[in-house]
C-alpha cells in the first residue's frame, strides 16, 4: 500500500505486522506459497473497520497466522458475545460469570501440537465429566493461546483462556471452588506429577460499568493470541504455524454452543483445511476435464484426494 495520510495509524501498524509474518514464512518452503496472498490481504483499506467499496477491496487471505485476518476474527467474537448476551441473561438470570485460565508445563515449541492434542484436550474432556462441572457450568467459551516461553527461547507456553457461565453456588457454600481447587482438579485431569497453574476470576457487575463491557474486554483478552502485532521472529514463529496446523483454537459448549456455532464451525473448517496436502514450489496448476483450475499435489498416505 502506498503511503496514504488517511490510513489509520493503528491499521498501518497492523499491516506492518502482517508483512513481517509474510517475510518470515518466505524462508520456509512449506509456507512461502501463502506469502503473496498475505501481502495483498487488506492492503486497499484505510482501517480495519472500513466498509470495502468494491469486491476488489474486499480481499482477505483468511490465514490463521495473518494478523489482519485474526484481528478481524477477534472483533467478530467480541460483537458476537455482545449480540447474544441479552438472550443468555434472560435464559439464565441468576447465573454468574467466571474467567478461567488453565496452563501446563512449557514444552519445546516442536512438541506443542502433541501437548495440545494428547494432553490438554483429553484433560479438558475429563474436566467436563467432573460432577461439579456438570452440575454448575451452564456453558463455556474456550480459546487456546500459544506464546513464547520468556526464559527459554526454544520453548512455548500453551494455555486455555475460558469464559464460564456458572451457577451462583460455585462461589458460595459447599459447592464453591477456590483457585487452589481448580488447580488441583486440573492437575488430576492432566495426570501429571508436576502441578500446573490455574487462575480464576469472578466477573463482577459494577454499577458504573455494564457487564457487556467487562465481557467484551475479557473476550479481547482471550482472543489476543489470534492476532499479535509483535510476532516472534524466525524459527519459533514458523514452527508454531506448523504445530498449530489442524488445531482448533476456539471451542464452545453448553449454553454457548448454539449462539456461537457459526464462528466455532468456521474455526473448525479452517483447522481442517490446514491438514490438506501442503503445496511446494514444484506444484503446478492445471485445468481438469471439467474446466476447473486444480493444483498438482502429492497426497500423504491415507488421503482421499488424488494427484493429477
Amino acid at each position: 500500500m502506498d503511503h496514504n495520510p488517511d490510513v489509520d495509524p493503528s491499521y498501518l501498524k497492523l499491516l506492518a505486522a502482517k508483512r513481517q509474518v509474510a517475510d518470515q514464512i518466505q524462508h520456509d518452503p512449506r509456507l512461502r506459497q501463502h506469502r503473496p496472498l498475505m501481502l495483498d490481504c487488506g492492503e486497499q483499506l484505510t482501517s480495519l473497520y472500513q466498509k470495502p467499496d468494491s469486491p476488489r477491496h474486499r480481499f482477505f487471505c483468511q490465514k490463521r497466522f495473518c494478523p489482519v485476518c485474526q484481528l478481524r476474527k477477534q472483533h467478530r467474537w467480541k460483537h458476537k458475545v455482545l449480540d447474544w448476551l441479552p438472550a443468555i441473561e434472560n435464559q439464565y438470570p441468576k447465573a454468574k460469570w467466571l474467567f478461567l485460565t488453565l496452563t501446563v508445563r512449557n514444552p519445546p515449541i516442536g512438541e506443542v501440537k502433541q501437548m495440545l492434542t494428547e494432553h490438554m484436550q483429553p484433560a479438558f474432556d475429563r474436566l467436563k465429566e467432573r460432577k461439579f462441572w456438570k452440575n454448575s457450568v451452564h456453558g463455556y467459551l474456550r480459546f487456546t493461546e500459544v506464546v513464547p516461553d520468556k526464559e527459554h527461547p526454544d520453548y512455548a507456553n500453551p494455555h486455555y483462556h475460558m469464559l464460564l457461565l456458572v451457577r451462583p453456588s460455585m462461589f458460595e457454600g459447599v459447592n464453591s471452588l477456590k483457585q487452589s481447587d481448580w488447580q488441583n482438579v486440573w492437575g488430576e485431569c492432566l495426570g501429571q506429577l508436576d502441578t500446573p497453574e490455574a487462575h480464576c476470576k469472578r466477573v463482577h457487575v459494577k454499577p458504573y460499568q455494564p457487564l457487556a463491557k467487562d465481557l467484551s474486554n475479557l473476550v479481547c483478552y482471550c482472543t489476543k493470541s489470534l492476532h499479535q502485532e509483535h510476532e516472534p521472529e524466525g524459527d519459533w514463529l514458523r514452527e508454531r504455524i506448523h504445530q498449530l496446523r489442524g488445531v482448533q483454537m476456539v471451542t464452545a459448549g453448553g449454553a454457548f454452543w448454539h449462539v456461537s456455532r457459526q464462528l466455532v464451525q468456521e474455526e473448525a473448517q479452517q483447522a481442517a483445511e490446514e491438514t490438506l496436502p501442503q503445496l511446494t514450489d514444484d506444484h503446478e496448476p492445471y485445468i481438469d476435464e471439467d474446466g476447473i483450475l486444480c493444483l498438482d499435489v502429492t497426497c500423504p498416505p491415507g488421503c482421499t484426494l488424488h494427484a493429477h
